[in-house]
């Protein structure tokens, strides 16, 4: 039951980008991989919740907050659909960190696990599957721009969004595939392929966010790659990257200067600057902002836009997780989840400076990947991101596998507590050594203890014949005083 368990979330991830319809078929995949997941227990592992106590209790607070603000609700229906919606969703995050898969996993993915201990194949299974998924959204996105069903791939004739229904989330989901496929490159663990093979999937996804023509999918793009080689400069060839780097630039200069003068060439310089509707975003989301900063419980989950038609005359979303989050659920409530997000990162960033377990793909992926979330949720709202939630899980799950670091300070031991099970498991064998070696030491110095007493003895006994011996027949002159009966002639 668990292969078919990780078949099930190999396809969900698999048909994420499948979302211009709701509820879209993952959600409806889902319902089979809860019931398999009841199935299995998995939701019994209480370990693992304890040791991410600050986490679960800054979700479920802002959870909570979010049920209780119903009760403040306009449209109380709406309120309630909004708030299952992100259940559901936190479900979807638990399921991916409490899944384990068998130590070998579904050989036809041609994905073989290296270990339970470390859930490697269960990394495996997700980052290739989201990178799969990723790519054939990429394709599609660059079919619809050359004219291939372009009504149902496009936004409009200069901008491409998948089977998304907006570029703003098409460009961004194609980004954490980025910065896995850079890592992957030597490692070769989620792609089992040629190299050129990865550089091949790294255009095709770069060329997708390109023409998404999403600014905030372009910096986060930077961004995640930026914090990614923060963390791996030392590792990465420098000369590589700046080289690369340089010739992405005259690529993209000789592109520019090769497009004839018209309208797609207006249309990405006017995208490359501040719009018009940028400084009535701004201005709406300050009135958000003023009704939800002095509210500790907010207006109801989902009622953004008619709270601010209220005030403004018209309805308009609030493109900000933050904005929307404090207005509908409250103060208090945002930064519950801000500590539980924030305290995901922090770990991460820990375990990759400290920890010395390397798992498929390394800490600073998901590291960068959140950080490009959590910083383009600024202008987008992205509590109902699919992905989103299950990168929480992967963060998660990852920090679980994380090891202990002992650093040494002034002939004293600290050790670097980044997650989990694995470090319990690695303190209890490192205690049975101490104690094996214990006892051995315990033995030797016994046995030492009883060789030193019998020779003791012995030197006694012999000391005390040899004066008897001297006593008796001191008054012989052939006795002479060097002789020993402990050494024969001295």
């Amino acid at each position: 039951m668990k292969k078919l368990l990780g078949y099930m979330i190999y396809c969900y991830i698999l048909l994420l980008p499948i979302a211009f319809v709701e509820p879209s078929p993952s959600d409806f995949l889902f319902i089979i991989i809860i019931i398999l997941a009841f199935e299995q227990r998995i939701f019994f592992n209480v370990r693992k919740f304890l040791n991410n106590k600050i986490v679960f209790r800054g979700i479920l607070g802002f959870l909570a907050l979010n049920l209780i603000s119903i009760l403040r609700a306009e449209n109380i229906f709406a309120s309630i659909k909004y708030s299952v919606i992100t259940i559901y969703l936190m479900m979807v995050a638990v399921v991916i960190f409490l899944y384990e898969p068998k130590k070998v996993f579904n050989r036809p993915l041609g994905l073989r696990g290296e270990g339970h201990e470390t859930n490697d194949s269960k990394y495996m299974l997700i980052f290739n599957a989201y990178v799969v998924g990723s790519t054939v959204s990429a394709v599609l996105g660059i079919m619809g721009y050359i004219g291939i069903m372009p009504r149902w791939l496009t936004y409009d004739p200069y901008r491409t969004q998948g089977l998304f229904k907006d570029p703003n989330v098409f460009g961004p989901f194609l980004v954490p595939t980025i910065v896995i496929l850079i890592d992957d490159l030597k490692k070769k663990k989620v792609i089992r392929s040629k190299t050129y093979v990865h550089i091949l999937l790294l255009c095709v996804n770069a060329l997708g966010i390109l023409l998404s023509f999403s600014r905030s999918a372009w910096a986060c793009a930077l961004l995640a790659v930026a914090a990614y080689f923060f963390f791996n400069i030392k590792k990465e060839n420098l000369l590589k990257v700046l080289y690369g780097g340089i010739g992405l630039a005259v690529l993209m200069g000789l592109v520019w200067i090769i497009l004839p003068d018209g309208d797609f060439k207006s249309f990405i310089a006017e995208r490359a600057n501040l719009q018009l509707y940028d400084s009535e975003r701004f201005s709406v989301q300050r009135v958000g902002l003023e009704q939800g900063f002095d509210k500790l419980i907010g207006y109801g989950p989902g009622q953004y836009e008619k709270v601010v038609e209220k005030v403004i005359g018209f309805e308009h979303s609030a493109h900000s997780l933050y904005v929307r989050t404090m207005l509908e659920s409250g103060s208090l409530s945002l930064i519950l989840f801000l500590i539980a997000i924030g305290n995901i990162i922090i770990r991460l960033y820990k375990a990759e400076k400290y920890s010395k377990r390397r798992l498929v793909v390394n800490y600073s992926v998901v590291f960068s990947i959140m950080i490009s979330f959590m910083v383009n949720s600024i202008v987008i709202d992205t509590i109902h991101w699919r992905h989103f939630w299950i990168f929480i899980g992967i963060s998660l799950s990852m920090l679980w596998d994380a090891r202990e670091k002992v650093k040494k300070v002034k002939k004293t031991s600290e050790v670097k507590v980044i997650a989990g099970e694995s470090l319990s498991r690695g303190l209890e064998d490192m205690r049975t050594r101490r104690v094996i070696r214990g006892k051995d030491n315990l033995v030797a110095i016994k046995s030492k203890e009883e060789r030193s007493i019998n020779e003791r003895e012995i030197e006694e006994s012999l000391r005390v014949l040899e004066s008897v011996l001297k006593e008796e027949l001191g008054e012989l002159d052939e006795l002479d005083d060097s002789y020993s009966l402990r050494g024969g002639l001295r």
